[in-house]
């Protein structure tokens, strides 16, 4: 089976803070170059329905649907993650799917939809216990403060990203780049 080639696509925080393309071009045709990829995934998984064939499937089409989310659009996304969710839960991949719920958030803030992903997003944060939940915190708090700057509870938002600051202060080898740019932006705005 053919692999994806691995580009790197280089993140900015877009004026909505939710992390965009550098070149949403660029992005653009990544992900359409997935297109055939997982159309002969999905073959495999018909022919002969694997872990490692729904593994893989799940896997590009959560990538398909994050690129789409770094052009700043919504519309092919909420459906790769509802089909990957379907393939993650057949093996029962629990920190796979509670970071897809959190990229599905990500789509509501931009489908306007920041009280759902607000909803969503504080569950995610609040679970101590999975070691997956716990890497991708700062993440999520970035996602979190981007749907409460959209609800205009930039009190929140500010509370979000000292979290988010904190445990970059724990992780100095962590990029902290997009945070410290909200955090920047949010101050600013006072």
């Amino acid at each position: 089976m053919k692999r994806a080639k691995k580009t790197k696509i280089q993140r900015v925080l877009g004026p909505d803070f939710l992390p965009h393309a550098e070149d949403p071009a660029l992005a653009q045709r990544v992900s359409k170059e997935l297109d055939p990829l997982i159309d002969a995934l999905r073959g495999d998984v018909e022919a002969f329905d694997t872990l490692t064939d729904r593994a893989r499937l799940s896997r590009t089409l959560i990538q398909r649907g994050e690129l789409e989310l770094l052009c700043g659009t919504a519309d092919r996304a909420p459906t790769d993650f509802e089909e990957a969710a379907a393939l993650l839960q057949i093996d029962d991949r629990t920190a796979p799917l509670m970071l897809l719920d959190a990229r599905g958030a990500w789509a509501d803030i931009l489908n306007q939809n920041p009280a759902r992903a607000q909803h969503t997003l504080e569950v995610l944060v609040a679970i101590e216990d999975d070691v997956t939940v716990r890497a991708w915190r700062d993440q999520l708090l970035l996602w979190l403060a981007a749907a409460q700057i959209a609800q205009n509870d930039c009190d929140a938002a500010r509370h979000s990203l000292a979290h988010a600051l904190e445990i970059y202060a724990q992780e100095p080898r962590r990029d902290a780049s997009l945070v410290n740019e909200a955090w920047r932006r949010l101050t600013e705005q006072k």
